[in-house]
């Protein structure tokens, strides 16, 4: 028998004072194998006018349904009027697990996961109208924001350095080696023969 643990995400990056005034209620995601999201929603979507007490599956793909429903969410968020922060928190309550989950693999930090996540949403925010539906699902969409977020996170980590003494790391040409300068003049001679 396999017990349904919920665990509760308390993270949000948005510290917007219209997204905390916006009534979302939280997702829950049990630690079961089976890894289902139940939604227990007090209020029907708006935007979608889906039903409350839906259940998804996190290890199936999206059904044609939800990514109708994360499309409109997109094209509710491009308008960047009051129901587009609303929106943009029902996008974020829907799709915030596997972006974090994504975004922690390859950061492995969960400090700069969250840092990608809050990256992953402004980006959202501002080029909700770039996604085009005819190139693939918005969930793809969405998890290449976000590994292209996560490695500029780890190059920003990793720090350049220059070599003290540079010259030290080229070795001299050898007596029979030629030089550049060298080659140069014999391109330079076997050119004006023709």
């Amino acid at each position: 028998m396999t017990r349904d643990w919920s665990i509760t995400f308390d993270f949000n990056p948005f510290i917007i004072g219209p997204m905390k005034s916006l009534n979302i209620p939280k997702v829950s995601t049990p630690a079961s194998p089976s890894r289902r999201v139940s939604r227990n929603n007090s209020v029907a979507n708006p935007i979608t006018k889906s039903q409350p007490g839906k259940v998804v599956r996190a290890t199936e793909l999206p059904a044609a349904e939800d990514d109708a429903a994360l499309r409109d969410y997109l094209s509710a968020i491009s308008k960047h009027d009051q129901l587009a922060q609303l929106a943009l928190a029902r996008f974020y309550e829907a799709t915030v697990g596997r972006v974090y989950s994504v975004a922690l693999r390859i950061v492995r930090h969960a400090h700069l996961a969250e840092e990608v996540v809050s990256d992953v949403y402004m980006q959202v925010w501002r080029d909700a109208q770039r996604y085009d539906d005819s190139r693939g699902r918005v969930l793809g969409w969405l998890l290449i924001i976000t590994r292209s977020r996560a490695l500029d996170i780890l190059r920003r980590q990793d720090e350049a350095f220059s070599h003290p003494e540079p010259y030290d790391l080229v070795s001299e040409p050898e007596s029979e080696q030629k030089s550049a300068h060298d080659l140069l003049e014999a391109a330079q001679a076997g050119s004006a023969l023709h």
